[in-house]
């Protein structure tokens, strides 16, 4: 639990309160999408039941974690650097705007569609 407590960047009281081994409280919406953003987990997954996916929990976030985020890292680097060199043209730019502004509006959308009084509740599966 230390593990996980310190990726989340809280307490080990305050995450024993919420998945402890006698939880007390239920994970809320804002700590649900906290955490699912230290794991590198896409938005309201952890709203979905996962006891019957085929590949263990376990081994998902290491597939994010391994692929994805380091996929998308290379590519936010790339960009960086072009910027610095001043080798993004005007074209460029506006594309990776609109791919921004795009993004955006898709979370947005879905935190809207999301029910902010439903709280989680978690419990740590079992590898």
């Amino acid at each position: 639990m230390s593990a996980f407590a310190q990726q989340i960047e809280r307490s080990q009281t305050q995450v024993s309160r919420s998945i402890g081994i006698h939880p007390v409280r239920n994970i809320g919406e804002k700590l649900a999408r906290h955490i699912e953003h230290s794991f590198c987990l896409p938005q309201f997954w952890l709203d979905i039941d996962h006891t019957h996916q085929e590949m263990p929990v376990k081994a998902y976030f290491n597939h994010l974690n391994q692929e994805k985020y380091l996929e998308l890292h290379q590519i936010l680097s790339d960009i960086l650097l072009a910027v610095k060199e001043h080798r993004i043209d005007e074209v460029t730019y506006t594309q990776l705007l609109e791919m921004a502004r795009q993004a955006n509006k898709t979370t947005e959308k879905n935190a809207e569609s999301f029910d902010s009084s439903n709280t989680l509740s978690f419990t740590p599966a079992k590898d």
